[in-house]
């Protein structure tokens, strides 16, 4: 959302086939998921927060929906 954020962090995160874009947080997974590549598919279980909700704007700055918080279940498909 920010023009003047050009970080290569941005890209770690998902992108549904709408188009939507996510953070992934694994910081709550029960489980050490699998090694994750550009392009890889996933299933996964866990918290969607909407960027609304965040008391914080530090991930305002990004064009992001919201975070999603993997609990667990995290798998390649």
């Amino acid at each position: 959302r920010d023009p003047s954020v050009q970080t290569k962090e941005c890209a770690a995160g998902i992108r549904t086939d709408e188009g939507l874009h996510y953070v992934l947080d694994l910081a709550l997974s029960s489980q050490m998921g699998p090694v994750l590549s550009a392009g890889d598919r996933i299933s996964a279980s866990g918290i969607l927060t909407p960027i609304e909700l965040l008391s914080t704007d530090m991930w305002r700055k990004y064009a992001v929906e919201a975070i999603f918080s993997v609990t667990d279940s995290l798998r390649k498909i």
